[in-house]
């Protein structure tokens, strides 16, 4: 199974998914999920801190300028930047958790959770998603 989401939607599905409730098997499946995910997130927010030190906005600690030190033209190209990586698409494959992953329209299908808010919009993202993989 194949999923695809921005970086900009990477955080909002691993909250979502670490917060259902579900039972022991299931459970573990939507583990393996949220790791792949969770790799993508630490990739995503290594080459953010790459553009922050390209445009100067890190002290030598590696820490946020303070606002006085920041230039406003380097947080625009930053702002542009940044705004270009977290719309790039992100394609999540289950490698070895395939079968773990391929469970995981049953379980969102299944789901008897309360949704509204970020939670349904991700929601339906994500079963969008699973409907793209099983219609192909």
């Amino acid at each position: 199974m194949k999923i695809e989401l921005k970086n900009k939607e990477l955080s909002t599905a691993i909250n979502f998914l670490k917060g259902m409730t579900l039972q022991a098997k299931d459970s573990r499946c939507r583990s393996k999920l949220v790791k792949l995910l969770t790799t993508a997130f630490n990739e995503l927010s290594d080459e953010e801190k790459k553009l922050m030190e390209e445009h100067g906005l890190l002290n030598e600690d590696g820490e946020l300028k303070k606002e006085n030190e920041l230039d406003n033209e380097k947080i625009k190209k930053f702002n542009k930047e940044q705004d270009t990586l977290m719309d790039e698409v992100v394609v999540i494959e289950g490698g070895m958790y395939a079968k773990n992953i391929d469970e995981m329209p049953r379980i969102l299908e299944s789901y008897t959770g309360e949704l509204s808010g970020v939670d349904a919009e991700i929601y339906d993202r994500l079963m969008d998603e699973m409907e793209k993989e099983s219609a192909e």
